[in-house]
């Protein structure tokens, strides 16, 4: 039989070929059936964080126990930049302390909470309305007489807020004892400036009128809003344990209370007071009716001293006066700046360029026709013109999910905490409740982040995920990323803070200098450090101005008539670089115009 056409059809393998190639095919199906071996990351270690965590939260205990009671002389403020600049550099510790231990543990603790989202919406609405604002230096920083609610500050807070919510671990125990003793501290110091005791031997501390907080008004803000905390929350530190310093808190706020006797401060006491009624039975603990017996006395007495007005001239006569536009000369200011700048507003700090232009003429023949004012009559209508209706969404769902937090209290099973907790949460909601009837200014707003950090921390304690940032790669990259931004945006705002303070300085100095040459020379040093501020422009134009009148009435001499037009350029050079950086601003025309007159 003829096979060829098989021959021609098979493919011969040689025996040496076949081998080989069997194989090849056996080790790769050795290897396609082997356990591969996988990557494994390293278990992260909580007790390389505990270091950095402990410098975080001294850092948060000391700068917020601080806040209240900080100031410094030697500034044109002595209050509200210097505490801005304890606060960065508060936040710029503790935020580095904090990234520190996470990056070099790979340990993360995170308490997830809706009043997160709410914190974040209205940095988001700060930072919308300083990027469209008319005067952004001014936005960002703010100025000596306002930056409660510049950039800056708000980024601080927001930080101080995260670490307070994601750092502790005892349920915020220590911290509430460290606010309590601060206020106590305030309170007791304000108190004796009011009566005219003055235990500190500042010039600036010599008047009724100074305390460490602010105003006097902003003094009894904060007796009204901490009177529910004094009266459920003890002070645990072990040092003053035994002092019952929370009982001379109550006594102290009361004796605030009466002695201003202003309706505005009762409103927010008495919501205090119905709050820890309210937050009393919600808790889930045994129904007491002497447990009610202080907040209903403060109700009753608070109603009575409103309608009543009790009139203690004998004390308030010697008090200043702190004047402030009304509720509805505020509406009308923030309903037309709305019209003109409806969705980001005229941006942080800037109300008082909008009240120029709106609200000024109808003070024109009063009395008060010569005031200027930073602030709207409550903090909700200071932030909505400067923020816009992104401002008033970003508000109003920063409230409503504070609303919810709150809410989560009910049905939570009661503890040794709910005491200490209902005084915590009674006084966050008279702090929401003084956003609508009065601005804030630093101290309260540092209050406000603080309180929203206890508040998280008495809600949502159990929702603490801890997280190995080894195992997820997008949880590193993001440690590594966050830690680098951190670290920039800390080095950023201590290094401007810190030019800012030293501008201020030198800005305090020229003030009250009598020497025109030395004044000027120390304004140029101002604006050598800070060349965003429209006033150290026009000081210095004012300095150029004094120095051509002097001059003037010198002798004759060669070189007299080129130190005059020198003088005279100077001047108007200066008052022209105000109007440009602040170019909305009425001073700066002003003082242009008022230098031109008198050349």
């Amino acid at each position: 039989m003829d096979l060829s056409f098989w021959k021609k059809d098979t493919h011969e393998v040689e025996p040496k070929a076949q081998f080989q190639h069997a194989n090849e095919e056996a080790e790769r199906f050795v290897e396609a059936t082997e356990p591969q071996e996988q990557f494994q990351a390293e278990p992260a270690d909580p007790a390389k964080a505990q270091f950095y965590n402990k410098i975080s939260r001294w850092a948060l205990y000391i700068g917020i126990f601080l806040l209240p009671l900080f100031f410094l002389t030697g500034t044109s403020s002595p209050l509200e930049l210097n505490k801005m600049m304890l606060l960065v550099v508060v936040a710029g510790i503790a935020l580095v302390s904090w990234l520190l231990g996470v990056i070099s543990s790979g340990y993360l603790a995170w308490r997830n909470n809706f009043l997160d989202k709410g914190v974040l919406a209205l940095l988001l609405a700060v930072a919308s309305g300083t990027v469209f604002s008319i005067s952004w230096f001014k936005s960002v920083f703010g100025f000596d007489l306002s930056v409660s609610n510049s950039l800056a500050a708000i980024i601080a807070l927001t930080v101080i807020y995260f670490l307070v919510v994601n750092n502790f671990e005892d349920k915020g125990k220590t911290l509430r004892s460290v606010v309590s003793l601060s206020i106590v501290v305030a309170l007791a110091y304000g108190l004796l400036q009011v009566l005219g005791v003055h235990i500190l031997g500042f010039a600036v501390s010599s008047s009724r009128a100074f305390n460490t907080v602010g105003s006097i008004n902003v003094l009894g803000m904060l007796a009204a809003i901490s009177l529910p905390l004094f009266s459920k929350s003890s002070l645990d530190l072990k040092w003053v344990k035994n002092l019952h310093l929370e009982k001379v808190g109550v006594v102290l706020a009361l004796a605030m209370l009466f002695l201003l006797n202003w309706w505005v401060l009762w409103t927010v006491a008495i919501a205090g007071m119905v709050a820890m009624i309210v937050f009393e039975n919600l808790g889930g603990a045994k129904f007491r009716m002497i447990k009610l017996l202080l907040p209903m006395t403060v109700i009753v007495l608070g109603v009575f001293m409103m309608v009543v007005n009790l009139n203690l001239s004998a004390i308030k006569s010697k008090l200043p006066v702190e004047v402030a536009p009304s509720f509805v000369l505020s509406k009308d200011v923030a309903m037309s700046a709305l019209k003109e700048k409806a969705v980001f507003g005229y941006g942080p700090e800037n109300f008082s360029v909008a009240f120029d232009q709106y609200g000024a003429g109808r003070l024109a023949n009063s009395t008060l026709s010569d005031a200027r004012f930073f602030d709207a009559t409550s903090e909700v209508m200071t932030l909505v013109i400067q923020g816009g209706l992104v401002m008033a969404l970003a508000l109003g769902f920063l409230l409503f999910s504070l609303g919810l937090t709150l809410w989560r209290f009910y049905g939570q099973a009661p503890d040794e905490s709910t005491k200490d907790n209902v005084g915590v949460l009674a006084a966050m909601t008279a702090l929401a409740v003084g956003l609508f009837v009065y601005p804030f200014n630093m101290t309260l707003m540092s209050l406000l982040y603080v309180f929203m950090g206890l508040t998280a921390l008495a809600i949502y304690d159990k929702n603490r995920r801890e997280f190995n940032i080894e195992e997820k790669t997008s949880l590193s990259l993001v440690s590594s990323l966050g830690f680098i931004g951190g670290l920039i945006l800390v080095l950023v705002g201590v290094y401007f803070s810190s030019t800012i303070f030293m501008g201020d300085v030198k800005y305090a100095q020229a003030l009250v200098d009598k020497d025109n040459t030395k004044v000027a020379e120390l304004i140029v040093e101002a604006i050598n450090w800070n060349s965003q501020d429209d006033r150290y422009y026009r000081t210095a134009s004012q300095a150029a101005l004094q120095l051509l009148a002097g001059e003037a009435n010198k002798p004759a001499d060669v070189e007299r008539n080129t130190r005059i037009q020198n003088y005279m350029t100077t001047s108007i050079s200066l008052a022209k670089r105000a109007t440009e950086i602040g170019p909305r601003e009425a001073l700066n025309w002003a003082n242009l115009g008022f230098i031109y007159n008198n050349l």
